[in-house]
Parts: structure tokens; C-alpha cells; sequence
């Protein structure tokens, strides 16, 4: 999943595990080095709202852990080391850093 994420314009480190294939708008997704993202887990790089689809990154730091089943919205940051257990969302525009719970809504830049 890996490689075919790349060659979908994903911009992924080394030694990544992918365990999903619920990932759209590849261009937007972003993960950094020994990464794990788990089965059934969903990163989508839109929104629909209304009448409007909006389209923003998804930006995952380096050794960070995404739980099975869990969902990454729009405009998130999962900071260098965070851990995102199973069945959790990131809602659009949060900022997830180590040590810090719960997520911070702050501007992604």
C-alpha cells in the first residue's frame, strides 16, 4: 500500500505501514518516518458541507501510531511521536502533539 500511496502523490517516509486502503486525495497526505497507520482507519482529504467539498491536508509526524478504524478529517497535524488509538477522529483543524491530550484545535499552517 506504501508504494502505491507514493505513486499516488503521497509524500511518505521510510519504514511506513499502511494497513488501509480508505485514503483519498493522495496528494494532500503527508506521514513521516516508521509511521503506522492501522486497518480500517480513514484519511480523507475532503469535506462535504452543504453545497461546498473542501479539500485540505492530512499531516502525520514521524514514529507516529494511528489506530485501527480511526479517522484523520481535513486541516489535522498528529505531532512527531502522537498516538491516535483505535476508533478515535481527529476533527477538521486539530493539532495533536505528544503529551498533549486532548486534541488542541490551533491553525494548521
Amino acid at each position: 500500500m506504501v508504494w502505491y500511496c507514493r505513486l499516488m502523490g503521497a509524500k511518505i517516509g521510510k519504514n511506513c505501514y499502511i494497513g488501509t486502503s480508505r485514503i483519498s486525495c493522495y496528494d494532500l497526505i503527508h506521514i513521516g518516518d516508521g509511521t503506522s497507520i492501522g486497518i480500517g482507519s480513514q484519511l480523507l482529504g475532503y469535506s462535504v458541507a452543504s453545497d461546498c467539498i473542501e479539500f485540505n491536508i492530512i499531516d502525520i509526524g514521524r514514529d507516529c501510531y494511528v489506530g485501527a478504524n480511526s479517522v484523520l478529517s481535513i486541516n489535522t497535524l498528529m505531532g512527531d511521536g502522537a498516538m491516535l488509538l483505535e476508533q478515535s477522529q481527529l476533527a477538521p483543524g486539530s493539532v495533536y502533539r505528544l503529551g498533549k491530550l486532548p486534541a488542541v484545535r490551533q491553525p494548521v499552517l
